[in-house]
Formats: C-alpha cells, structure tokens, sequence
C-alpha cells in the first residue's frame, strides 16, 4: 500500500515501457487461447500480431536506449517512437480484421486490450512530441564547442603533417 494519496499520484516517467510489455503479455493471452484463435486462423491471423506485440516492445525499449543528450539521439528516440507508434496502430488494424473477418472471434475479448493500446498510443505521442534536447546549453553554445573542437581537431592535423613532412625530409 502507497502512502501517497491516489489524487497525488502521477504517471511514472517510463510507464510507456510497462504498457508495452503488458500490451505483449495480454496479446500472447489471448493468442493462445483456444476459445479465441482456433487452430484453423491461428497461423494466418495469431503470428502477425505476436510479430507486431513484439516489434512494439523491442522499438520501445530502443527508444529508450536513445537518451536525448545529443541531437542525433534526439532525433533516433523520435524514430523509435514512432515506429513503436505505428506497431499499435498495426495491432489495432489486425485486430479489426481478425474481429471484421467472419471468423467467430468475439470483440469483447479485446476491450482489455483496446484500453490498452489507446493509452500506449497516446503515451507514445506525447513521449514524441515532449521528447526535447537535454542540457542547458543553447543551441548556439553547442555549435561554438564543436566549432572550437573542429578547431582543435584542424591544428592536431596540421601538427601530425608538420611532424610527418620534418621526418619526410631529415631523411633526405
């Protein structure tokens, strides 16, 4: 039991990992159950959305590999976010066709699951569009050191071919 009060609670900053894996969990529930894939469309229908419940969680968890202290990681956390973004919507397609195709399968099997989906959806917008250069360095600032470690790098060049063009000739 918490001793915070429900009303104080917030969202934990990495819940959108934890939908993921429960949004898994719950797909391979319910495609190993008998009464909702038969044997028949398991194959066809059961396989493509395990692929899809799996390719979210390993796209979310690359996503938070990518820690937003650089602009490249930026960039990459974004992708991933949204590739993990366009999984649930695949789910939710395959579930309408698996639903819609005239298979027996029962919708109300899913609503736990639609619950889900509509919550990681919506984290995984927000987590993109809140997704932000980390630091408080301007962008002006970052662009003035990597000019002074260009110029760093340009002078250690200019040594190395200095030191290079001395030997060239003391052997001559």
């Amino acid at each position: 039991m918490s001793s915070v009060f429900e009303r104080n609670r917030d969202l934990s900053d990495v819940e959108w990992i934890s939908t993921a894996r429960k949004i898994r969990l719950e797909i391979d529930g319910i495609v190993r159950s008998e009464k909702v894939f038969f044997k028949s469309i398991k194959f066809s229908h059961a396989n493509k959305l395990c692929d899809h419940a799996a390719n979210l969680v390993h796209h979310v968890k690359d996503a938070y590999r990518w820690y937003p202290n650089t602009p490249k990681a930026v960039i990459k956390r974004k992708e991933f976010l949204k590739m993990a973004e366009e999984e649930c919507w695949h789910i939710v397609e395959d579930v309408q066709n698996a639903v819609d195709g005239g298979m027996g399968i029962s919708a109300n099997r899913f609503d736990g699951l639609a619950v889900m989906l509509d919550t990681e959806i919506g984290l995984l917008h927000d987590k993109r569009k809140n997704t932000k250069l980390t630091g408080s360095a301007t962008i002006e600032e970052r662009i003035e050191k990597k000019e002074f470690e260009l110029e760093d790098l340009r002078a250690l060049v200019k040594y190395v071919e200095d030191e290079e063009e001395e030997l060239a000739h003391s052997f001559n």
